[in-house]
């Protein structure tokens, strides 16, 4: 399958360079170039385009805007900005816009062709300096997991053990056989459970756990279903875990 490229830089010369090495790719062609963002997209209407290299600085309007409207209409290619500048405002700026990989043009030309198949095959590439930007940037802001919830923490071992069998949709009954405690005490530590955790009056939306096939279709309604064949009434938040 033959890659269609469009080329987008104020300089010919530039762009008459980045053909005759694209031109010489056997799954490569080059199938037009622009002067500027609104001739690239004039370009996209009239010629259908797989991947577009893009520069940020040009006349009339640059490619940071032009890549946001090209990308805002379905169909359209894949960006690929290419810059002079290593400006972090000009690659944030760039990804949010929508395109796909942001390059430096000092790039070698093995990692130019292998950046183009690869925003083709709807991956993206970002320059190596910019990504380690990026990571130093974005590192902190990420969540940081393993914290246990209050309400989980207030918890007892037991009840713990038990919420985890209620989430699993265990009866009663195999709950007392699956943990620790005997049946008895397996109904009032779970309700502790749910007391300890919150779920008593924090959960809105509740679901009846299906029996087994051999004691015949869950009924659809806890409240209608004979008393002795009430079970445990779960959070749908709870099952989804």
């Amino acid at each position: 399958m033959t890659i269609r490229v469009a080329l987008v830089d104020d300089q010919e010369l530039v762009r008459t360079g980045f053909r005759m090495v694209l031109d010489a790719q056997e799954d490569m062609t080059v199938v037009g170039e622009a002067a500027d963002g609104l001739a690239a997209i004039d370009l996209v209407a009239r010629r259908a385009t797989d991947v577009m290299v893009m520069d940020v600085r040009m006349p009339r309007l640059d490619g940071v805007a032009a890549t946001q409207r090209i990308c805002a209409r379905p169909g359209g290619p894949r960006i690929l900005m290419l810059t002079t500048f290593d400006l972090d405002e000009y690659a944030f700026a760039a990804l949010k816009a929508g395109a796909s990989g942001f390059l430096l043009k000092d790039v070698p030309t093995q990692e130019l062709l292998f950046a183009i198949r690869c925003v083709h095959s709807c991956d993206s590439v970002v320059a190596p300096s910019t990504t380690r930007r990026l990571i130093d940037r974005f590192v902190p802001l990420l969540p940081t997991g393993g914290t246990p919830t209050p309400e989980l923490t207030a918890l007892t071992g037991r009840e713990r053990e038990v919420l985890v069998q209620v989430a699993a949709g265990r009866s009663n009954a195999e709950i007392a056989g699956g943990c620790t405690c005997p049946r008895p005490r397996s109904r009032p530590t779970w309700a502790g459970s749910w007391a300890s955790s919150g779920c008593a009056t924090g959960c809105r939306r509740w679901c009846w756990p299906t029996r087994p096939a051999s004691s015949g279709r869950a009924h659809p309604d806890p409240a209608q279903a004979p008393a002795a064949r009430r079970g445990v009434i779960l959070p749908v938040e709870a099952r989804r875990r």
